[in-house]
Parts: C-alpha cells; structure tokens; sequence
C-alpha cells in the first residue's frame, strides 16, 4: 500500500471539503496483484472448464466417464467457489470474480444437460430404427394395385419424426462441442477487457510521503 502526495491546509480541495476547517484529505486505493489471482483462480478454473469441454469428443458409449468428469469438475470449481468466497470481504453487492467464478460453475453443470439431451435423442433415434426394422415396409403401388393410405400414412409420419430428432441430435452435439466453447470464450474476451479497463483508472502514486 502507498500513501499518495501529502496535500497541505492551503489546498484548495481541503478547504472545500472541510469547509474551511484545518484538515487533511488522504484517499488509499486498495487492489490485488493480478499475476496472484491468474496464478491461484483464472488458470485453474479455465483448465477446468477445458476438461469438461473435452467430454464433448468421448465416444458415444462412454456416457458413464462423460458424467463422471462434468460432476467431479463440477464439485472441484464448487470448492474453489466457497474458499475464495470466504477469502474475500463481506459486500452487499456481487464482486467480479463471483460472476467469474458461477460462470465456471455453470459450464459442468450445462454440458451434464448437453450429454443428457444426447443421449435421450441417440436412444430414441435407435429404437425408432429398431422398431422400423422389424416392421413390414409398404412396397410402392404397382399399376392396378391399391395401398391403404392409413398404413402408408403413418410409416411417412415416423420417417419424419426420426429426421427430425436426428437433425436435433445433431445440432446438439454441434453446439457442445463448437457453440458452447465459443459462448466462454466470448465470455472470457468481455470479462477480462472489462477488468483490465477498470485497473487502468487506478494509476499508482508518483510519490511517496512528500516534503
């Protein structure tokens, strides 16, 4: 901590602010070191999240690990949460690296849905298929021949139920492995320009106890 230019009774904002009074006006800015927080918060965090972004490459069988790496790091970025938040002064308002740090938070949680919309969609997709495999198909009409449309009626409308869960499936499985990682990185982008450009207001003092 620094102490700023010593101002004198004869300076015109202590007259002001004391109201002609003797007295003397003295403002202390308080901060952290950056290198400490990236250090012990940011690196740690962001590899966290990149390990829970990885499960969106497993193989479709390995739903059980998926599920096991998003909840441990789930629980991981939970403890950082509570021992940082108890680190830091009791505010009425939400500090900068809370938002940071329920950001994370949401990531494991988030791509526990992700992995759970894909497999419900894959199992759907699946026994459609085996459904639609065990099923009579209607041969087209012939010339002279009828087919009854209800029956014809039907196999279309499950042709279009299972297109259409499997172009969900796959919009799925796109947003978690190419959207939801660019959503954080968008994130990180406006949260440490954000940051950055509230340390440069606070310009370190040219000079320590004056004459």
């Amino acid at each position: 901590m620094r102490l700023c230019n010593r101002i004198t009774d004869d300076s015109i904002e202590v007259k002001n602010s004391t109201h002609g009074l003797h007295g003397v006006k003295v403002e202390f800015v308080f901060g952290r070191r950056l290198l400490n927080q990236v250090s012990t918060t940011f690196l740690p965090t962001i590899c966290i999240c990149l390990v829970a972004f990885c499960t969106n490459f497993f193989q479709p069988s390995n739903f059980t690990p998926i599920i096991t790496v998003n909840l441990t790091s789930l629980l991981v970025l939970t403890t950082f949460f509570i021992s940082i938040s108890n680190a830091l002064p009791k505010t009425s308002y939400v500090k900068l690296i809370e938002v940071w740090l329920v950001f994370c938070l949401l990531v494991p949680f988030v791509e526990v849905l992700l992995h759970t919309t894909i497999d419900v969609l894959r199992n759907t997709v699946s026994a459609g298929s085996v459904k639609a495999a065990e099923e009579p198909k209607v041969a087209p009409a012939k010339k002279g021949e009828k087919v009854a449309a209800s029956v014809a009626g039907a196999w279309q409308s499950k042709t279009k139920k299972e297109k259409k869960t499997r172009r969900l499936l796959r919009w799925v499985i796109l947003f978690g492995q190419f959207g939801y990682p660019l959503i954080f990185l968008v994130f990180c982008f406006i949260f440490f320009s954000y940051g950055l450009s509230k340390m440069s207001k606070y310009k370190a003092p040219e000079e320590v106890f004056t004459e």
